[in-house]
Order: C-alpha cells, then structure tokens, then sequence
C-alpha cells in the first residue's frame, strides 16, 4: 500500500506540469470537445488523446496528433469526394468493379492535401490559409524544430 501511494505521490507531479489547477483549466477547456461522441472510432479516439494531451501539458504530442486527426480527415474526405464511399464499395460490391485506386493522397504532405482539398472545393480559401498557417507555425515548428516559427520574436536558448 505504501509503495502505491508513493508512486501516485510522484505520478501526479510528473503527470501534469504545472500545478493541477491550471490542469484543471485546462479540462475545462476540452470538456466540450469530450463530451460529445460522434461515434466514429477513427476521430473520437485521436480527439480524446488529443484533449488529454492538452490537459497535461503535453502541447508537442498534442499538436502532432492534431496534424494526424486533420490530414487523416482531409484524406479520407478526398476519397469519399472521388469514389464515393470507399468502405461500403469494399464491403458490398460484387460486380467485379475494381476496388478504387487510393494511392494518389497516399505520401502526400499536408500542404498538398489542403491544397487538394481547396481545389475541389472542400475548403475555402479562406479555411486553406488558416489551416496552412497554423501548419506552418505549428506543425512545422514543432515537427522540424524550429523555434523561430513557435517563439517568433521571443527569447530562446538551443
């Protein structure tokens, strides 16, 4: 029991940088975005990680899991575009039809998507430069360390 309560003594200092209440503003902050499930596996678990990354403090794992839920979404939006959807042409078609060609949004970097995405009228272009700027900020800065693009004008060490 002692050595359980010792290891939650360290645990929870570890766990949340910071003191817990500015963990629990930050809860507060999420508690929207968790407590509606869309019942879609694919978004509610990457979200849910996500807003626990937010809460503890853990910003890089939670902007690169961001990156991943959005360029997964933008994919999977330009295929559903193309092909229709693609699970239900797998799952129930059997008139020899071959099955879709993916590959083209396969290894493509999130500019190229957002910008597939702008041309087919899925985002505005008003949305494509939000997006392309926080990615520029954001996912590049922390993903390519560049300090410069997360600090800007601010002082940092190497």
């Amino acid at each position: 029991m002692e050595e359980t309560q010792s290891f939650n003594e360290f645990l929870i200092p570890f766990v949340f940088s910071g003191d817990t209440y500015q963990a629990s503003a930050r809860f507060e902050k999420v508690q929207s975005i968790i407590s509606v499930n869309l019942l879609l596996p694919e978004i509610d678990t990457p979200r849910m990680e996500i807003c626990s990354c937010y809460v503890i403090a853990a910003y890089t794992a939670c902007i690169t899991l961001t990156n991943h839920l959005l360029e997964r979404y933008c994919k999977e939006l330009l295929t559903v575009f193309d092909f229709g959807d693609v699970l239900w042409q797998n799952v129930f078609l059997t008139d020899g039809t071959p099955k879709p060609d993916l590959s083209r949004y396969i290894n493509k970097d999130l500019s190229t998507t957002l910008k597939a995405c702008k041309t087919k009228g899925l985002l505005s272009k008003e949305d494509w430069k939000l997006f392309d700027k926080y990615k520029e900020i954001f996912r590049n800065g922390f993903s390519h360390y560049d300090p410069s693009k997360i600090l800007q004008e601010a002082t940092f060490m190497f």
